[in-house]
């Protein structure tokens, strides 16, 4: 109805009044307008910043598979819903496992916080966040879980390679 309209249009003329004077920072609105958008849209912008960079093609999908992965298990679709209590939800159930993925050792652990923790950052670098949400998280010691023990050959062990080879 007619108030209704008069009263919002008065709000937004003295919201912008309030932004011309400064008193209102226009980097909150824009934090509003980035949260309004899907995680899945960011992280498309993500992977552009990343190629633009000069990454690999290759490196660029498994980091953006990585954040969406552990994205998807917080059940976040929002900025402001990417909590870090969500995030350690999600690498719990990375490490577990389910039906589709086998479980997971601290080293790839390690690796979903790394690429998680690289979209928060950038987010908050590129401007879209007033703080990284997720800064404080760390990853795995891989050591404590190490799956395979490398060595160097013993001498019979590289000969038959060296024979092999040749």
């Amino acid at each position: 109805d007619r108030r209704t309209a008069d009263r919002l249009a008065g709000k937004w003329e003295g919201d912008a009044m309030l932004r011309r004077e400064g008193v209102i920072d226009p980097r909150t609105d824009r934090h509003a307008a980035n949260d309004a958008r899907t995680l899945a849209d960011h992280l498309d912008d993500w992977e552009a910043a990343l190629k633009a960079k000069g990454n690999t093609l290759r490196g660029v999908a498994m980091v953006k598979a990585r954040a969406a992965r552990v994205i998807a298990l917080a059940g976040a679709t929002r900025i402001s819903e990417l909590s870090p209590s969500a995030v350690l939800g999600a690498i719990k159930a990375v490490r577990d496992g389910d039906a589709d993925h086998p479980a997971a050792s601290l080293q790839t652990c390690h690796h979903y916080v790394r690429a998680i923790k690289g979209f928060s950052r950038w987010l908050n670098r590129d401007g879209r966040t007033p703080a990284d949400a997720l800064a404080h998280l760390s990853g795995f010691n891989a050591a404590t879980d190490r799956r395979y023990e490398r060595r160097a050959f013993d001498g019979d062990e590289l000969a038959r390679l060296i024979d092999a080879a040749v």
